[in-house]
């Protein structure tokens, strides 16, 4: 709370090979995650924003934890299909 003061945040397991994992299994399955129209552009926009995020030099972990959170959420509303669940295995394992 003072101007100098110094806070260290961990966040769990999330590390820039998790979400290089998470983001190239997306993009390998994406034609065949058969998601409603708004789901998919969604999910498309979360997993470009990780993307973004896992390349700049100090990647913004809140938002790629918000952002895989959301694709959790989109995937387990999903109407099913092997893709999706592998896709949402992996999500699942991250501990937010």
């Amino acid at each position: 709370g003072s101007p100098r003061a110094h806070q260290a945040v961990s966040i769990g397991d999330l590390n820039p090979d998790t979400f290089r994992e998470i983001v190239g299994e997306f993009e390998a399955q994406a034609a065949s995650l058969h998601l409603p129209d708004d789901g998919a552009r969604q999910l498309r926009a979360d997993m470009a924003t990780v993307k973004v995020q896992i390349d700049l030099p100090t990647p913004d972990h809140y938002t790629i934890r918000e952002r895989l959170q959301s694709a959790r959420a989109i995937l387990e509303h999903a109407t099913g299909g092997e893709a999706a669940t592998g896709l949402l295995d992996l999500l699942r394992n991250l501990h937010f």
